[in-house]
């Protein structure tokens, strides 16, 4: 038999573990005031049932929970703000549009990119209200150029997933096409609007699209090939433009999927 030396080594960790019976992540979360969610990956069954957490984790959950707590105020006080990040044609190296981009100017928090707060809004299905507030602040910026002395250029604004899924959405638009009218305005969506189950869902889907191009808009799908890339989904819907990742066009991927892409 071998013999063993045994040492002794004494370690302070400053870190917490969570448990929590698997599924209930989220209760878990709000019961003990920290984000678990971050460490839920598991390639196996989909979850695991301990969480640990530290101090980066918890100060990112309390910003995530006082950006939710103010986030109907921010709104009425009118702290987003649309920016225009404009399209060139590369031959000839002019402005031929813009993409409308949103920004938080936060009184409490200061300056705040997309990448803090939309993850957080497309979770709380606030969303739907910031999507209509940057929509109706394109259309009646478009309606107002003229008399400014610019020029319309299409300008694409982003409209949530979870817009296929709301009852009154088409109405809600219809109110606002009714006030300022489409000239100019293209509604840009992702791949991943119609990544749905069930094909009535889809079918949904495509009606509303067909809907808002029936009204006037324009209509765009934005990282084709970040998804399923449904090659027949293309033919099915009214697209006046796709845009696809360069993912799509990987070598690794099959080459029709690259063909596919091209504008109508």
């Amino acid at each position: 038999m071998r013999d063993f030396t045994w040492k002794t080594a004494a370690a302070l960790v400053c870190t917490g573990v969570a448990f929590f019976l698997a599924g209930t992540a989220q209760a878990a979360e709000r019961r003990i005031g920290v984000n678990v969610l971050p460490v839920l990956a598991d390639p196996v069954d989909g979850a695991r049932p301990v969480g640990i957490f530290n101090s980066k984790l918890q100060r990112e959950t309390l910003l995530m929970s006082r950006m939710e707590s103010i986030q109907e105020d921010a709104l009425a006080r009118r702290e987003f703000h649309v920016w225009y990040q404009p399209k060139y044609e590369l031959k000839t190296k002019r402005c031929i549009g813009a993409e409308a981009l949103v920004r938080w100017e936060s009184k409490e928090l200061g300056f705040l990119p997309p990448g803090k707060f939309i993850p957080l809004f497309e979770g709380n299905g606030f969303i739907s209200q910031l999507d209509f507030y940057n929509l109706e602040h394109v259309m009646q910026f478009q309606r107002e150029a003229p008399g400014k002395g610019l020029p319309v250029l299409p300008i694409s604004v982003n409209q949530s997933r979870q817009h296929m899924r709301e009852e009154d959405y088409i109405e809600r638009v219809r109110k606002l096409v009714a006030e300022y009218g489409t000239t100019g305005v293209e509604l840009e969506l992702t791949e991943t609007a119609f990544d749905v189950l069930g094909e009535a869902m889809r079918a949904h889907s495509i009606d509303v699209v067909e809907s808002l191009r029936g009204m006037g808009f324009s209509i765009d799908m934005d990282d084709f090939g970040s998804g399923y890339s449904d090659l027949a989904l293309l033919n099915q819907l009214p697209l006046d433009v796709r845009r696809s990742t360069a993912r799509c066009c990987s070598p690794r991927r099959a080459p029709v999927a690259c063909a596919s892409s091209s504008s109508r």
